[in-house]
């Protein structure tokens, strides 16, 4: 899909982008302790991930 198409689709989408956060993290490396502050999308640029969200 080309940029023009996708900018056509994400305009009609109603999201709100409150903040953007980035962090680089090592292998084997966790967070256990961060807290996503609301509903998130997380994106992993290079290499794979595994991830447990737990809710509660």
């Amino acid at each position: 899909m080309k940029l023009n198409d996708h900018i056509l689709l994400w305009n009609h989408v109603f999201i709100q982008v409150m903040d953007v956060r980035h962090k680089k993290i090592e292998e084997g490396e966790e967070l256990r302790t961060y807290r996503l502050p609301a509903s998130a999308f997380l994106y992993a640029i290079r290499g794979n991930a595994r991830i447990t969200v737990f809710t509660g």
